[in-house]
This record gives C-alpha cells, structure tokens and sequence, in this order.
C-alpha cells in the first residue's frame, strides 16, 4: 500500500466517527499506518491507553502518534501539543476530522500566526498537505529525514519571516513545492547543507513544474523561495536579484546544460598569465587556480581563512583548524598555486582574515557567492567566441576535475577527500558506467579474495581427518 492510499484509508475508517475506541485506533495505527509506512521491523512501538481519553503509540522514543478517544478538532490540538511538549520530537494527532504533524523543536514568534509548532495539516475534507503524508514514512521520517525540511519552514515562518499571516500561504506552498521536488530529484537532508541546493535546482523545480509558464509566475516563485534560502545560507547563490536568477536558469529550461569535457591547456596558460589583470588580479589567479586544482565549491572558496584552512608558508591546505593546530592531513598545493597564494599573502593585509576578500573590507569579510560568477563571466567577457571559456564555471569545473582525475587512476577515496565530496552527492559526479569502466582497467587477473581463500583452504588442511572438529 503506497503513502497515499494508506491516508485514504484511514479517511476512509476514521471520517466523521463522534468517538474513536482503543479498537478503531489500534487498528488504523497497527494494521495500517506501521505495517504500510515502514515501521513494522525497524522499530520500537510501545502502545498506551490507559487514561481511556488519550490513545497514543510511542515509535522509537521520537515519535508519538495520538487520538482522543472525544475531543474537539481545535480543543485536541491544543491538548496534544501540549502532551508533547519536552517529551517527544514528533507529534502525529488522529482525529476523525484528519491528521496533524507537531515538530517539538520548532520556536515559537511573538504572535498567534506564529505560535504554533504545525508541519503539516491534512483535514480530511481538502488535500492541503495530502500530498506530503508520504514523508510520514520511516524512512523519510527517521532515516533519511527528509521531513526536517519542511520542520525548518515552520521554524522560518515563525523566527523570520517578516510578512503578514494572509501572505503566508503563497510563501509555504511554493517552499514546499520546491523542497519536495529537490528531495524526489536531488538530494536529501543534511543539517546545515543547504548550500547543496543551488539556482539550477531551482531551474529544474520550474521545468518540471507545468503550472508555472510565465515569466511572472516564476519570478514570484524565485521570491517566495528566497528569503529561506538566504536566511538558511551564508553568501547563498539564492541571494540575487530576479534578472540574474532568469539568466543562471535559462540553459536549464532550454535543455540540458553542455558539460566542460577537456581543460585546453594552452588556453588556460594564457589566461592565467594574461588575462587575469586589474586591482585584484593576484588574488583572482589564486582563486582561479584553487578552484581548478580542488574543484572547491564557491560557498568553500569564500570560506576559506588564512588562520585556519593554509599552512604558515603557503604550501597546502587544511580542511579544518585542529589539523592545521594538530600539524595533520595536509594537502598539499601544486607548485603553481602555492607561489600565487605566497604572492597574495603578501599583498594583502597584515591582519587579514579571509583569504578571498577585498580591499574595502579589508580582508576581514569573505567575497560573496556570485563574486566568483562575475570573475569567471568576465573571462568569458574578454573571449565571447570561445566557447572554453563560456563552459568554464564552477560546476563544470568540479565534475570535469572528478572524471580527470578518476581517469589518471585516482581512487575515489582519494578524489572525494581532496575535493570534499560528501559520499551522498557521488551521483552529481560520475555515473556507475564511468566507475566500472574505471575499475575494469585496473583490475588484475586474480580475485581479490584469493589470498583470503587460500589462506582458508590452509586450515581446512589442518582439520582435514579429524573425526571430531567443533
């Protein structure tokens, strides 16, 4: 039974009962919600009823799921929110009028629109959140918890969000649309890995999308989408107005996006010792030369700290500041970035603090996201009829760095170390072919596990003829 039809099916038990017995809600949370949602050998389900008021399933000491046995709609609500508080994370309220879904960690604003810690709300008269009840699984719910996504929304809504309760609506259905639609087609959650969702994201929500046609239409949605995604992310790439937002999206909606599938090393000499010039110039060489050896991600670019992340003489890099104190897991710099990245330290402020900043700032802020867009189109500005320099960008630069690097005979171990790839993101880099092909080429005649056997077939020698071997 899919999500959808075991909501269906327990409308279709608990729709318009005037009271609900131990036997309606045992039947609808055992036989139906925890057999069909995934529950059933995962975890632990304590069952209590002994008030004969309130019903509830306790699922793995997170989850609690109750029914008043007859309670009003708005006077349950209130009783179960406040039955959770500080006990459970999750609250999932039965009532014969439909589901609710209570988030504990969500904080509360100064009002009532924000007062209240609701995820989803599924009456069962209207399909108003209907369509996420599948994130009510446990695998959505406890394993991959996709379902936080829509806890942050809640959480945006009330700490946040500086618009009126009527506005609200336009801006959490869009948010839950486009969060939905990233979870189907791209990633999962990660705490604190929002910079994962970028603008072409964003561009394949509205491909996909058939009720948003218009130019109108879009650059609303791009709006409602941003102030959650600017408020979850530092320098984040949502943070741009809607001109460039329809230029960045505008290869996805046309089609697929033409992938850089050789690095011209001619042309990357020459830009590199000619083209790079201006008041920044050392330091857009170094960061030219950083984002090709690492294949770094801009939100890591602009991260980066003197202090914490390079070594005192500028010969590698540090992911972390206890490496860089404990003297361990250095990586270290190709000669060409480390004579750039001696040349910018000397440049820059004594006290500087980021190492790609700005003279205004001082170096004591780090240069924003779309920074690096602008100092990548302005290379392409210089060359529009070259088409290298129009595919040069970070992305781009990223996955041909993973497939150059992986054709060169470098483990995939060793590939996601240096480039920082989370192993759940491996996908947006090299497809299953390209990893067996690689594998394919390096592959010895013997098995990997013949040593082992043989070292097996040793001892079934020495046991060989004994008449009592336990």
């Amino acid at each position: 039974m899919k999500p959808e039809e075991v909501l269906e099916k327990i409308k279709e038990n608990l729709k318009n009962k005037k009271e609900l017995s131990k036997e309606d809600f045992r039947k609808n949370i055992q036989e139906i919600f925890i057999k069909f949602m995934g529950y059933e050998n995962n975890t632990q389900i304590v069952y209590d009823d002994k008030s004969e008021k309130l019903y509830t399933c306790i699922i793995d000491t997170k989850i609690i799921i109750g029914a008043y046995r007859k309670e009003t709609r708005i006077r349950a609500l209130n009783l179960f929110s406040t039955y959770i508080k500080s006990k459970y994370e999750w609250g999932i309220l039965i009532h014969p009028e439909g589901i609710w879904v209570f988030n504990d960690d969500i904080e509360l604003g100064n009002d009532e629109f924000k007062s209240n810690k609701i995820v989803f709300e599924m009456p069962f008269n209207k399909r108003r959140d209907a369509n996420y009840f599948k994130y009510l699984t446990y695998e959505n719910l406890l394993e991959e918890k996709n379902i936080y996504f829509f806890r942050d929304i809640i959480n945006y809504k009330n700490k946040e969000h500086k618009g009126h309760e009527n506005s609200w609506s336009a801006y959490h259905t869009a948010l839950k649309r486009f969060l939905d639609a990233y979870v189907t087609n791209c990633g999962k959650y990660e705490p604190d890995k929002y910079e994962a969702i970028d603008i072409q994201a964003f561009g394949r929500y509205i491909k996909e999308n058939q009720s948003i046609k218009s130019s109108k239409t879009r650059r609303n949605q791009f709006n409602y989408i941003k102030g959650f995604m600017v408020h979850r992310v530092d320098n984040s790439p949502f943070d741009i107005d809607v001109k460039e937002m329809e230029e960045k999206i505008s290869v996805t909606l046309e089609g697929k996006s033409k992938e850089l599938e050789n690095m011209d090393m001619k042309k990357l000499g020459i830009m590199i010792n000619h083209t790079i010039k201006g008041k920044n110039a050392l330091r857009n060489k170094a960061l030219i030369l950083l984002l090709i050896s690492f294949g770094m991600t801009r939100r890591k670019i602009c991260s980066l700290s003197w202090e914490e992340n390079i070594s005192e003489n500028c010969d590698g890099l540090y992911y972390g500041k206890n490496d860089k104190v404990l003297g361990e897991r250095m990586i270290p710099f190709p000669i060409i970035l480390k004579k750039a990245m001696q040349e910018l330290r000397e440049c820059v402020p004594g006290n500087a603090k980021y190492i790609f900043g700005n003279y205004v700032t001082e170096y004591q802020k780090p240069i924003k996201e779309q920074n690096i867009n602008e100092i990548l189109a302005s290379l392409y500005a210089k060359n529009k009829n070259d088409e290298f320099y129009k595919l040069l960008t970070t992305e781009n630069i990223r996955k041909w760095l993973f497939r150059y690097l992986m054709k060169e005979g470098y483990s995939l171990q060793y590939i996601m170390t240096l480039m920082d790839v989370p192993i759940t993101s491996l996908g947006n880099y090299v497809k299953d072919d390209e990893i067996k092909e690689s594998a394919f080429k390096r592959m010895s005649e013997e098995h990997p596990l013949e040593k082992f056997w043989k070292e097996v077939n040793r001892y079934e020698g020495m046991v060989r003829g004994m008449d009592d071997f336990r």
